[in-house]
């Protein structure tokens, strides 16, 4: 199933990689916000969580299309 979107700056956000990455990093930031060692640094936490977003849109569809299964461009006749 290919999803479209119709301006092509937002198609990123449609990637899966993308939002794997932003959920993962929301799960670690999480974790260490209660964490003893990590108190001095609980200021970069939540602006992690963009920073790998803003890191997502630009490598998440490289990375969808790298191991999807079904051809970048497919062979029209």
């Amino acid at each position: 199933m290919t999803r479209t979107v119709r301006h092509a700056w937002l198609q990123p956000f449609l990637s899966t990689t993308l939002w794997t990455l932003v959920l993962i990093d929301i799960a670690v930031m999480t974790y260490l916000e209660n964490q003893d060692f990590f108190k001095d640094y609980a200021g970069w936490a939540w602006p992690s969580v963009l920073i790998t977003g803003i890191i997502g849109y630009f490598i998440g569809p490289a990375i969808d299309r790298f191991f999807s299964k079904e051809p970048a461009t497919p062979n029209r006749r």
